[in-house]
């Protein structure tokens, strides 16, 4: 079916509409080109398939680099298989935008990236979604306070998790960890003297995963 010609003066506006997209797009290379470095994308109990899909979205999309673990600069934590990983949790600490692997095929079905929110990890905890509201409210001020309440922690070798992950969290999370157990106000992974709130590890996952002081009671050496 033939269409009648455009009126010469939405064709001018159409030339118009295309020139500014143009110029646009030139002005955001060249702010590219002299932005920071730029945010990063963390993929946690991927396959290695995920983990080139992403290489490739990045390449062909841009806006985002690809970390190895989470760090400052990180946006984003991808989750393969949704297992509670410390990348995952420290994403979450971070305000983060926690997301399945279901974004990523969305992204390439698009030809862009596409809106996170139909993928993020409500499922996973409340936390995920307040925090990174949080995040974007509040922007570099924001940071979590989650044990700052709680005076010091102390965390044994004898944890099963990675001691040096565990300090991490805390951290992140606005608590002070202590290096000497008869000091901590919180003992975990070890015994210790009376008076002292003795717990395994997993007191500190499941109080970062649901963004709350867990009873410690509940988490028992």
């Amino acid at each position: 079916m033939d269409f009648a010609p455009l009126p010469r003066f939405i064709q001018k506006m159409e030339e118009r509409k295309s020139q500014d997209k143009s110029q646009n797009a030139s002005g955001s290379r060249s702010r590219r080109k002299g932005a920071g470095p730029l945010k990063n994308i963390v993929c946690t109990s991927c396959s290695q398939d995920d983990i080139s899909l992403v290489h490739q979205l990045i390449k062909s999309f841009g806006r985002f680099a690809f970390s190895t673990a989470v760090n400052s600069r990180t946006s984003h934590v991808i989750s393969g298989e949704g297992k509670r990983t410390l990348n995952l949790l420290k994403g979450l600490l971070q305000g983060c935008w926690l997301v399945t692997k279901e974004w990523l095929l969305a992204s390439l079905e698009n030809g862009d990236w596409v809106d996170e929110e139909p993928y993020e990890m409500v499922d996973f905890s409340p936390a995920v979604r307040n925090l990174r509201i949080e995040r974007s409210t509040w922007g570099s001020s924001f940071k979590s306070e989650l044990f700052k309440e709680i005076e010091t922690i102390y965390i044994s070798p004898e944890c099963r998790a990675p001691r040096d992950e565990l300090r991490q969290l805390v951290q992140a999370g606005g608590g002070l960890v202590s290096h000497q157990a008869r000091i901590a106000k919180v003992v975990v992974g070890e015994p210790s003297e009376e008076g002292v709130h003795q717990v395994t590890e997993k007191w500190i996952l499941d109080s970062v995963q649901f963004h709350v002081i867990m009873p410690y009671s509940d988490y028992p050496l």
